[in-house]
């Protein structure tokens, strides 16, 4: 990094109050203002070498017009005015019965089809937590295993599950 790429990240720096009371005065939703000082900031960087840094607070709010003008075309081009935000309550669409027990059944017939790659030992101690809700030392004493590998099998069994439920390789 030069010294005027030293220079102008410092005085882009030290504009960025300014530039944040600027936006604030302008745009409605403040989580805009970030992205906006971000556009500010990649033109004065696109455009190059800034010889006169006296006259540079000037060109930043020139630039920042510039930035809120582009916007508001926008803006008025995609009618975002008139946009509605996603409500995923609201947005929900409703699953049958009939395709909720597909769903089911095939979720089940991947987890039979999981359970049955494991190694048995990984296997059994998954079975037996899971399914029969025995304490990891009981287990431990029925698989003649002790405690931590009974934890292990049944991190290792249910590492396995989630990452083919979420279509990992692993």
């Amino acid at each position: 990094m030069s010294r005027e790429d030293d220079e102008l990240g410092r005085q882009l720096e030290a504009l960025r109050g300014p530039l944040i009371r600027y936006f604030a005065r302008s745009v409605r939703d403040g989580s805009e203002i970030d992205d906006l000082i971000q556009e500010v900031s990649l033109r004065i960087v696109r455009r190059g070498q800034l010889e006169d840094f006296d006259r540079f607070a000037g060109y930043v709010f020139q630039t920042a017009e510039s930035v809120l003008r582009d916007r508001h075309r926008r803006r008025v081009v995609r009618l975002a005015d008139n946009h509605v935000p996603f409500d995923a309550d609201e947005h929900v669409v409703p699953v049958s019965g009939a395709d909720r027990a597909l769903i089911a059944r095939d979720e089940l017939r991947q987890t039979s089809v999981s359970l049955a790659a494991m190694p048995d030992c990984t296997r059994m101690v998954f079975v037996l937590r899971r399914l029969e809700r025995l304490p990891f030392a009981e287990i431990a004493i029925r698989l003649g295993i002790s405690l931590s590998t009974a934890e292990k099998h049944m991190q290792r069994a249910t590492r396995q599950l989630v990452a083919e439920c979420r279509g990992d390789e692993s």
